[in-house]
């Protein structure tokens, strides 16, 4: 991304790099893979004084980058981050046989770390499949 311009006072629709892109809510965050953008966004009224006061609203929203078409959509996300694979080591697992395993199933892969209520999600972010659940303490 080169440029990101909020085309509303509702930062509900926003240009990226001259694509123009509409979401049903405020946007929060924007995270963009190879094929796929994808969108925190979440319901801000005016009287609203948290942003996250309706994060119960928010949603995880994947869009194509080539039709612009809703890839999919996850509810009741409330931070999302990028998985970087390249940079995952050795002793970030508990052995190598872990990590080897690690790398054989998502090597290629395009990875997003999304926390849902009291679970922490990793997903596909080009396909929206849920590769692992974990409760998050």
């Amino acid at each position: 991304m080169k440029s990101i311009i909020f085309e509303n006072k509702a930062n509900t629709q926003v240009r990226i790099d001259g694509e123009f892109y509409e979401l049903k809510y405020r946007i929060h965050s924007i995270i963009e893979f190879t094929e796929v953008i994808v969108f925190l966004s979440f319901p801000q009224t005016e009287d609203s004084k948290d942003l996250l006061e309706n994060k119960s609203e928010s949603s995880l929203v994947c869009i194509s980058k080539k039709d612009k078409v809703l890839l999919w959509e996850l509810a009741n996300v409330e931070a999302v981050f990028p998985e970087s694979i390249d940079k995952k080591r050795e002793s970030d697992f508990v052995s190598k046989k872990h990590f080897e395993k690690f790398l054989e199933l998502f090597r290629g892969k395009e990875l997003l770390t999304a926390y849902v209520g009291e679970f922490k999600k990793r997903i596909d972010a080009n396909t929206g499949e849920v590769y692992s659940t974990m409760e998050n303490r």
